[in-house]
């Protein structure tokens, strides 16, 4: 067994897919999520709690303590997708704020509460995320709710980004448009980054934060 992995369930093939992708190259691998699909891939364990609920969260962290002792890798992404309408034409502010706390908040405070377990791993944090969360490359016109979280879901990691580098941690960033071909999220999540600490720190991919897609396109934010 390798590294220790766990995926937050978004509803997106790519993430079971990636989950699948980790478990098939012998990692430990964890789904997080409030309802657990009806299949989860082979060799991936689910593991069910609420991000908003302090008991559940604390229960989930100290399952991952007790089985695996460490954590090597986190994949976030965004969860709820309400279909809210075209924008500016009238939306629900109470499904908008539910949706914004679950997809970054929720995002937040999961990796922070894992934050002591990736400390002991490779410290990789991770999202599957799409073009949409990119605010000059996206295009639609529905679902403030969901397109807001995506931007935000990006701050939350340059946030983080910032706050964590300086220890070690590292990070990617994937988009799925849903292309077929290109590197799967597993193989660039795991995947190594220009860096050497010999070179300026700014000539380092490991020293930014990118977005990149299957074909390794970096797609600006």
């Amino acid at each position: 067994m390798n590294r220790i992995v766990l995926l937050m369930e978004t509803g997106r093939a790519a993430t079971l897919e990636a989950a699948s992708w980790f478990a098939a190259h012998g990692d430990r691998v964890y789904l997080g999520a409030r309802t657990m699909p009806e299949q989860i891939p082979n060799g991936v364990q689910g593991l069910v709690f609420d991000p908003l609920c302090a008991e559940s969260l604390e229960e989930a962290v100290k399952t991952v303590e007790a089985e695996s002792g460490r954590l090597d890798i986190f994949v976030t992404g965004v969860p709820s997708h309400p279909k809210d309408g075209e924008i500016g034409t009238g939306h629900d502010d109470a499904e908008m704020l539910d949706t914004l706390m679950r997809n970054v908040y929720g995002s937040r405070i999961v990796i922070e509460a894992f934050l002591p377990l990736l400390r002991r791993g490779m410290k990789r944090i991770a999202a599957i995320t799409e073009i949409e969360s990119s605010n000059s490359w996206s295009t639609g016109r529905d679902d403030l709710a969901y397109h807001t979280s995506l931007a935000g879901l990006n701050m939350m990691g340059k946030i983080l980004f910032n706050h964590l580098r300086p220890e070690g941690f590292t990070f990617r960033w994937y988009c799925d448009d849903g292309v077929p071909g290109g590197m799967c999220a597993g193989d660039y999540i795991t995947s190594g980054l220009c860096y050497d600490e010999k070179e300026p720190y700014i000539h380092s991919d490991e020293n930014r934060l990118t977005m990149r897609d299957a074909y390794l396109r970096e797609i600006s934010w």
